[in-house]
């Protein structure tokens, strides 16, 4: 129950002297307050929360759904209950960018070099998954079009050679994997288009530990 005050009005029309409207005042805010007060000592199930209703009052609920609640408070969210369309694009990506273990980057027509995609685990030996994408279509034009190769330090054509994007068209998308030795860089190696030759690329890389 809660308490609303009568307007000065309302005061001035009512019944009595106004030591007893101010009485009657009183005895409306004190019932509120024990209301309030009341809440603590209310008898709850174990396992069961207040859900307010459309009502205006309480009643125990059991929690159920994806999330588990302690009799401590604390929550959990149970195994497999996140799905990819629960995240906001690029979440799951940005979680492996942030924790090392993958990398992205474009590659533009005029790549010259070797670049490195994801540095060396000085230790260890990761298992690579690699996904290219096509974002600018390869074409010679009135000179050539540019070549990429995707591999390791020493080893720049181990995953794809130049021949793999020859002549690729825009959208393509290629998925390579392997190994990648332990206290090796990965790759990707341009030879930059000459005249009009077009051709780029985008690549996202990830790596877990490879079997001991």
């Amino acid at each position: 129950m809660g308490y609303t005050p009568r307007t000065y009005r309302q005061l001035c029309e009512g019944r009595g002297t106004d030591l007893l409207k101010l009485s009657e005042e009183c005895a409306k805010i004190q019932t509120a307050i024990d209301d309030i007060g009341g809440v603590g000592s209310i008898d709850l199930a174990d396992g069961k929360i207040l859900l307010g209703g459309e009502d205006g009052f309480a009643a125990a609920k059991s929690v159920s759904g994806d999330v588990t609640i302690t009799r401590e408070g604390a929550t959990a969210i149970g195994a497999g209950k996140v799905t990819p369309a629960m995240l906001a694009n690029g979440a799951g990506w940005a979680a492996l960018l942030a924790a090392g273990l993958g990398a992205s980057a474009n590659y533009a027509k005029t790549t010259s070099g070797a670049q490195t995609l994801l540095a060396a685990d000085a230790d260890d030996a990761r298992v690579a998954m690699i996904v290219v994408t096509v974002t600018e279509a390869f074409a010679d034009g009135d000179g050539g079009q540019p070549t990429f190769t995707i591999g390791e330090t020493d080893t720049a054509t181990k995953y794809a050679a130049t021949t793999v994007f020859t002549d690729a068209a825009l959208g393509s998308v290629f998925v390579l994997a392997g190994t990648l030795t332990a206290a090796k860089n990965l790759l990707v190696t341009g030879v930059a288009a000459t005249g009009t030759g077009t051709g780029a690329i985008s690549v996202m890389a990830m790596v877990l530990p490879a079997a001991a």
